[in-house]
């Protein structure tokens, strides 16, 4: 039987208060598997914390936030490639950090294009593109979101409307 401690962001934080406040968690585990569902419920537990720090604008909490649930290796290819896209989307909205935003959206599609099929992350990509003055790299990568993947007719409309606004 071995026990962890974690830092879990305490569900009574309203939005006006910090998202990084602890809580002290003890968890006792007697085998891999349950060790494994631990960190998977950290993950999510963390990929939601920056959800919400992301809602409140604050940005650079929302971007630690998931990078600590990528960090815990038990997150789904899904679930990583949204992370690295809201990383992006955050560093384009904080700070004007648009090479930090680009590498987190080709993160996103790289895990999108693994099984994460998430096609958001070819606009992330396509907007850091646009914000460092690139909008032939934009609307290729546009381009490659539309032919990756099977998608739903509002993600192809998502990206075409986004495709025909860069040309």
């Amino acid at each position: 039987l071995q026990t962890f401690m974690s830092d879990t962001e305490d569900s009574s934080t309203s939005s006006s208060q910090s998202f990084g406040k602890s809580q002290s968690v003890r968890f006792a585990v007697d085998s891999d598997v349950e060790l494994g569902f631990y960190f998977m419920f950290q993950a999510e537990e963390l990929k939601e914390a920056g959800n919400k720090a992301f809602k409140a604008s604050k940005y650079g909490e929302a971007i630690d936030f998931y990078q600590k649930a990528i960090n815990t290796d038990k997150i789904s290819l899904a679930d990583k490639a949204k992370c690295y896209g809201n990383m992006s989307h955050s560093y384009l909205l904080w700070q004007s950090k648009y090479k930090e935003a680009l590498e987190a959206g080709r993160r996103s599609i790289e895990f999108s294009v693994k099984g994460g099929n998430y096609p958001r992350a070819f606009q992330r990509c396509a907007a850091a593109h646009i914000k460092l003055n690139q909008p032939g790299l934009a609307a290729l990568t546009l381009k490659k979101g539309l032919a990756s993947f099977p998608l739903s007719n509002s993600d192809k409309d998502l990206l075409n409307k986004e495709y025909n606004s860069v040309e």
